[in-house]
C-alpha cells in the first residue's frame, strides 16, 4: 500500500520537491553511474526533513505549555491519532476493560462520595431533584422540565468538538462526551434547578 504524506502536518511544497529531485536524481545516478549529485542532494533533502520535523515538535510543545493542564494530556495524546484507555487496575489486583466500568472507577477514585444517577424507570423526565425544598414555582419547575430535557442536553453536549480548550472550569467537552451517560443525571438536575431558580452557579 503506498504511503501519503497528505495528512501529515508539517509536510510541505518544499520538501515534495526536494523528494522529486531526489527520485529523479537516482534515475539518472543508477543509468549514468555517478551518484555524486544524487548523494549530496539527498543529504540535504534529510536535512530540510529533520529541520522540519523538529519545528513542528516544538511548535506542538510550545502550544501545550500554554494550554491549561487539563488539556495538556489531551493535546498529547490526540497528536498522532485517537488514543484510548483500554484497561484498568482497581484497588483488588484485578483489571477492568469495559469503557463503562473505566469510567464508574474513575469517577469512584477521583470524586469520592460521588453518586451517579441511572435513567429512572419512566424515562428522565422523571428525574426528581435531591432537594425538593428549594425555593421556585410550580410552573417554574415544570417549565424547566420542558425547556431542558435528555435530548436537548446530549444535542448540546456532542455539539461541540471534543478537544475545544476548556473554560475557566478546567473542563474539556471531550471529558463531558466521554463520560455523558454517567453525568447525564446530575447534569439535568443541575441545569433545570439554574433554570427554575433563576440562578447560574459560581466557579
Amino acid at each position: 500500500m503506498r504511503r501519503t504524506n497528505r495528512n501529515i502536518s508539517w509536510w510541505n511544497l518544499d520538501l515534495a520537491e526536494r523528494r522529486k529531485k531526489v527520485c529523479r536524481l537516482f534515475s539518472l545516478a543508477k543509468k549514468s553511474g555517478n551518484w555524486t549529485n544524487y548523494k549530496r542532494t539527498l543529504t540535504d533533502y534529510n536535512k530540510a526533513l529533520r529541520q522540519v520535523k523538529s519545528e513542528s515538535w516544538r511548535r506542538h510543545c510550545e502550544d501545550i505549555e500554554k494550554a491549561p493542564e487539563c488539556a495538556r494530556l489531551h493535546r498529547i495524546l490526540s497528536k498522532d491519532g485517537p488514543s484510548a484507555v483500554s484497561s484498568i487496575q482497581l484497588e483488588n489486583g484485578e483489571y477492568i476493560t469495559s469503557e463503562k466500568g473505566i469510567l464508574e472507577e474513575l469517577l469512584r477514585v477521583h470524586f469520592p462520595g460521588s453518586e451517579i444517577i441511572t435513567e429512572p424507570t419512566g424515562g428522565w423526565e422523571g428525574l426528581e431533584l435531591e432537594f425538593p425544598k428549594w425555593k421556585g414555582s410550580r410552573e417554574a419547575w415544570a417549565s424547566s422540565k420542558r425547556v431542558i430535557n435528555y435530548e436537548k442536553l446530549k444535542w448540546a453536549v456532542f455539539s461541540f468538538q471534543s478537544y475545544k480548550s476548556a473554560g475557566i472550569d478546567g473542563i474539556m467537552p471531550i471529558m463531558l462526551q466521554q463520560s455523558f451517560e454517567l453525568l447525564a443525571g446530575k447534569l439535568l438536575m443541575l441545569l433545570r434547578a439554574s433554570l427554575a431558580l433563576g440562578y447560574i452557579p459560581m466557579i
